[in-house]
């Protein structure tokens, strides 16, 4: 008959097949089409959190997104990956590949693709954006407020360092 060892491996294995029928593997990560959601959703907070400070209602309103939607990308929107068009406005707004964000590789740990100046540039732009949304700035002007607030805080910056 069986012992108390053949029953822990059969339980162990019983176990790993159920897994891996629900769609995820021994530490609870996906697999098969989860995957490439639960991979996305990992580079996605990497990105966000790599601006320092930023909550996903931030990061979806800097995006055009509704709040909720950041944080169900960043936990695998069951199974699911955005839109074409809303994968490519990711992109294009941290200035990634879809390459990158969309692969299958577990390269979570290693540097993002992305430069630590843009990512500071974006959470400036995004704090200015704000700023001028409470002086009642109209939508249609914002790039253009946002833009002159830029190109006085450089000049200010430069003076500052003329002054040293």
């Amino acid at each position: 008959m069986f012992d108390a060892k053949d029953s822990v491996i059969i339980l162990n294995k019983a176990l790993i097949i159920f897994l891996l029928l629900l769609g995820v593997d021994k530490v609870g990560r996906p697999t098969g089409k989860e995957l490439s959601a639960y991979l996305f959703g990992k580079r996605l907070r990497l990105l966000r959190e790599s601006m320092g400070g930023i909550n996903q209602s931030e990061l979806g309103a800097m995006l055009g997104l509704k709040p909720y939607l950041v944080h169900r990308y960043e936990h695998g929107n069951n199974g699911n990956l955005p839109r074409p068009k809303t994968l490519k406005k990711i992109a294009d707004f941290f200035g990634v590949s879809l390459e990158w964000l969309l692969s299958l590789a577990d390269n979570l740990n290693e540097p993002l693709p992305v430069a630590p100046d843009h990512l500071a540039e974006l959470k400036s732009r995004y704090y200015l954006t704000l700023a001028l949304r409470c002086r009642s700035v109209p939508e249609t002007k914002m790039p253009e407020a946002v833009e002159e607030l830029e190109r006085f805080t450089k000049l200010l910056v430069a003076w500052a360092k003329g002054k040293d």
